[in-house]
C-alpha cells in the first residue's frame, strides 16, 4: 500500500494481486493498481496505532513503484524531486538490488538518468552530502535540478 499526500491524503493506492472494485463512496480517494504476485515485494509492517499495523512498501520499493508508473504519483518530475529531498535516507545498495530483482530496463535508465542529473553517485561516493560537498558543487548540482525542472514544466 503507498500513501500519496500532500498535506491531506489525496489518494491512496493499494497494490493487489487480485482484481478488485472501488467502494462507491471511496472512488475519488482510493484506486486498487493490479499487479501480478511477483512484484508485490519489499513490504513491511508499520503500526499505525497500538493494536491497528498496515502493510506498507518500503522507501527503495516506493521509488521502484514510482518510476515503474509514474502517472500514480504526479509523473517523473515528482519522482525526481522525491528523490531528491529523500538522498540521504535512501538505502543506495537495496536500490540497486531492486533495480536488479525488478528486471525492467525502462526503470533502471529512469533511475540512472535522475541519479545523474542530481550528480547523487558522486555524492554516495564522497559520503553524507551535505557533509562533504563543496559550496561549487551544491551550487552546480542546484543549477542542474533547476534545468532539470524547467524541462518537466515544473518553473
Amino acid at each position: 500500500m503507498r500513501i500519496i499526500y500532500n498535506k491531506q491524503l489525496l489518494k491512496l493506492f493499494v497494490a493487489t494481486p487480485k482484481r478488485q472494485v472501488v467502494p462507491y463512496e471511496m472512488r475519488d480517494k482510493l484506486v486498487f493498481v493490479f499487479v501480478t504476485e511477483r512484484l508485490i515485494w519489499g513490504i513491511k509492517d508499520e503500526w499505525m496505532t497500538s493494536n491497528e499495523r498496515v502493510r506498507i512498501s518500503d522507501r527503495e520499493k516506493t521509488i521502484i513503484d514510482a518510476l515503474t508508473h509514474p502517472e500514480y504519483c504526479g509523473g517523473i518530475t515528482e519522482v525526481a524531486k522525491g528523490i531528491w529531498l529523500m538522498r540521504e535516507k535512501i538505502k543506495y545498495k537495496k536500490l540497486q538490488d531492486y533495480i536488479k530483482k525488478h528486471n525492467k530496463n525502462v526503470v533502471a535508465k529512469r533511475l540512472g538518468y535522475i541519479l545523474e542529473i542530481f550528480d547523487i553517485k558522486q555524492l554516495i561516493a564522497n559520503g553524507s552530502p551535505t557533509s562533504r560537498t563543496s559550496q561549487a558543487e551544491k551550487r552546480s548540482i542546484f543549477r542542474r535540478i533547476q534545468a532539470f525542472l524547467r524541462a518537466n514544466h515544473v518553473f
